[in-house]
């Protein structure tokens, strides 16, 4: 009797997976998938790996200010490249009630900044008669009567090819006339170029060690002879007598030039991911004013606002607009012909919406150290040298299925 039910047991489970196996075949054959499984193994995931390479920017000019140097570690004297350099000083710290019967200026010149390295920088020394701020003196606030014409000392700079200590006279009367004034009226001295081929670099104020300073003779006897003051402030002045040509993008240094680079990302989804964007430059060396010794130092801006009036151009961006660090510095020589500059984390925040695209800035990360430009061949003459922006990106996949191909 047992075993007579078992064998109907195992007959109706023989029965049910017969009619399972045949429920799965009917299935197959109507093309329906009978769960997650089954459709995944009726699939590929499918994703998109996308060049695009945009040859010029949309939008994209240079514009300049001329940047103060009053926070710079060097100071700058003589004229080349189309600019002439001075120097204005002054001295606070003078001690009272003292005649100075002597006066020299003590400047450490340092190794020879650029230019045409032969004959000297000669320079005239002249009083200052009007207060000026440090770091708001532009050559335009020279004129006027800002200075005495008649000079109170002058002295030449030979090229340097080592660190050397200048001596320069300075009239006593000028120096006996501050020790009776306030600091305030305390203007100082004005140091300008009269024939140089080659600017000559100096350590300022701001440098760690040898700052300009002071040295004045007395017949007192009650004090040390020489007394010496470190100065109390200084600044180059920079004139612009010839700007450079006109269509070229500049980045620069003392004439601080910047580029404005955008362009339009649209074709690519929001969904995307960036794979590599460099951008890529081509410099033009002719236009360019590089030092085979001392490397430029640029790098790439973000910028964080829009810039609505294109008239007022990147003297606008750069006096107003915020700007976010985004590339490590690039060092430019005049051997240099090509830049490329990763640019990936930038144009994903741009296509995934994490930030606008206003563009991005090239500028200088140099401040006031140099006078250095670098000139970038805008296209206007040689389209395919403008500036462009070569990105790889992929799409995220999407699941196609095979039955779906076969039933096409």
């Amino acid at each position: 009797m047992l075993n007579r039910k078992l064998k109907q047991i195992g007959v109706l489970s023989l029965t049910g997976i017969v009619l399972v196996l045949a429920a799965l075949s009917q299935s197959c054959s109507e093309k329906t998938p009978t769960n997650a499984f089954d459709d995944l193994a009726d699939s590929t995931l499918v994703g998109t790996l996308k060049t695009l390479n945009l040859a010029k920017p949309d939008t994209a000019f240079s514009g300049s200010i001329i940047v103060s140097s009053s926070s710079s570690p060097f100071l700058f004297l003589g004229s080349e490249d189309g600019k002439n350099v001075s120097v204005a000083l002054r001295f606070f710290n003078l001690p009272e009630s003292l005649v100075v019967t002597e006066a020299k200026l003590v400047w450490v010149a340092d190794t020879i900044y650029t230019g045409t390295p032969t004959g000297t920088v000669s320079a005239t020394v002249h009083e200052i008669k009007q207060d000026w701020e440090l770091a708001k003196l532009r050559f335009e606030d020279t004129q006027n009567d800002f200075f005495e014409p008649a000079p109170a000392g002058n002295f030449d700079v030979p090229v340097q090819s080592v660190r050397d200590t200048f001596f320069v006279d300075i009239d006593p009367n000028l120096v006996n006339k501050w020790i009776g004034l306030q600091d305030s009226l305390r203007n100082g001295i004005l140091i300008r170029p009269q024939g140089a081929f080659f600017v000559q670099r100096f350590l300022s104020l701001n440098a760690t060690t040898n700052q300009p300073k002071l040295q004045l003779f007395h017949e007192d006897t009650t004090r040390t002879s020489p007394i010496e003051t470190i100065a109390s402030g200084d600044a180059s002045i920079i004139e612009v007598v010839t700007p450079p040509a006109s269509g070229s993008y500049y980045v620069g240094n003392g004439v601080e030039y910047k580029t404005l680079l955008k362009y339009d990302l649209s074709e690519i989804p929001k969904e995307a991911t960036i794979n590599r964007a460099q951008l890529v430059v081509n410099i033009d060396s002719t236009r360019s004013y590089l030092s085979a010794d001392d490397p430029f130092v640029i790098g790439v801006e973000a910028v964080l606002s829009e810039l609505t009036d294109l008239d007022a151009g990147v003297d606008s961006l750069i006096l107003n607009s915020k700007i976010r660090l985004i590339t490590n510095s690039v060092a430019v020589l005049p051997s240099t012909s090509t830049l490329t500059i990763n640019l990936n984390d930038l144009v994903q925040s741009w296509t995934s919406g994490q930030q606008a695209n206003y563009g991005m800035l090239l500028e200088t990360r140099s401040t006031g150290r140099d006078l250095y430009r670098m000139a970038i061949y805008s296209g206007e003459l040689e389209p395919e040298r403008a500036p462009k922006l070569e990105i790889q990106y992929s799409v995220p996949p999407t699941y196609k299925r095979h039955s779906d191909e076969a039933n096409q």
